[in-house]
């Protein structure tokens, strides 16, 4: 059995170290030859992004661009991974303009590599393959007469809200008395963020102009942002004082919290069985960055009928 602390190589170089620079560990040469006779994985993360890679570059080479769509039935996590190496790709340009910043301005301290960036290795093995030249929008792959019922059905979508917002002035459209545009227009402000963020989306270019040519359009998909980051402020709270995400539906002190957190893991369970049909969801869902946040603080998405909430309710916070 080898130890953690075995698979420490300080050098590729097979001439001697300087003393200095050795790193303690139980590994000889001759067990890490032996190792690599049969094709030991020294680095598991490397052999798991290079797996995603190759799937990736297959896709490339059948259908000659990398947006993924988010129902690939033959790989169902690639869209992920190739949204979270857009995102990588963004944060290393920033860091790379931070730090001609910094050298300009005469500090000649260099931060180290951050894992929230791609290396010089994967950007150039991505750009092989055009993913950086790419549109991120997928194309449409059905006939022109069905595009084009698409986009008409579409666009009468879009005029009925232009009528909305000329008689109202806002595009906050209620499901009540207009429950149709109200879902349209939910629908379409998740694909615009998604697209905003770099992710597979529906939206296209001419889509996300035509939207906002509509004044309130936009700053109406902030509002809702900065509502679920209202609500997740309130569920770390709620974790920090009680230890767990199980807020009851009907939770006396903030019952709009109750139903908020219901709503998510619908939204969540509603989205993974979609993947797994190969469906894209026709209700507005939880995005990755939403997911992302509310497993940081360890959010559980299944939870057992009634555990903790006779507790909170009528006892309050257990400490």
């Amino acid at each position: 059995e080898i130890s953690a602390s075995a698979i420490i190589i300080a050098s590729n170089n097979t001439s001697t170290p300087n003393p200095h620079d050795q790193i303690k560990t139980t590994m000889t040469l001759q067990r890490i030859q032996a190792l690599e006779n049969i094709n030991f994985c020294w680095d598991v993360h490397e052999m798991k992004w290079m797996r995603n890679y190759e799937a990736l570059r297959l896709y490339y080479r059948k259908h000659n661009h990398t947006r993924v769509p988010k129902n690939l039935k033959d790989h169902p996590t690639l869209p992920y991974w190739v949204s979270k190496q857009r995102k990588l790709y963004g944060k290393t340009i920033a860091a790379n303009q931070n730090c001609s910043s910094t050298l300009a301005a005469g500090d000649d301290s260099f931060a180290l590599f951050s894992k929230k960036q791609l290396s010089e290795k994967r950007i150039q093995l991505l750009n092989d393959i055009q993913f950086f030249e790419d549109k991120y929008q997928p194309k449409d792959r059905n006939t022109n007469r069905t595009r084009k019922k698409k986009d008409l059905s579409w666009m009468q979508r879009y005029q009925k809200l232009e009528e909305f917002y000329k008689i109202h002035g806002h595009c906050r459209v209620p499901r009540r008395t207009h429950s149709r545009l109200s879902s349209w227009v939910n629908n379409n402000r998740r694909e615009y963020k998604l697209y905003k963020q770099n992710q597979p989306s529906q939206m296209t270019v001419d889509r996300v102009k035509a939207l906002e040519r509509i004044a309130g359009f936009d700053s109406n998909a902030t509002a809702l942002d900065a509502k679920w980051n209202r609500n997740f402020e309130k569920i770390k709270i709620f974790f920090k004082e009680h230890g767990h995400s199980r807020v009851p539906l009907r939770y006396s002190k903030q019952p709009e919290l109750g139903r908020w957190v219901n709503r998510q893991r619908a939204q969540y369970k509603k989205g993974n069985k979609d993947r797994e049909e190969g469906k894209v969801s026709s209700s507005p869902s939880l995005t990755l960055e939403h997911i992302e946040k509310l497993e940081s603080i360890g959010f559980e998405w299944e939870v057992g009928r009634g555990r903790g909430v006779r507790s909170i309710n009528k006892k309050g916070p257990s400490h």
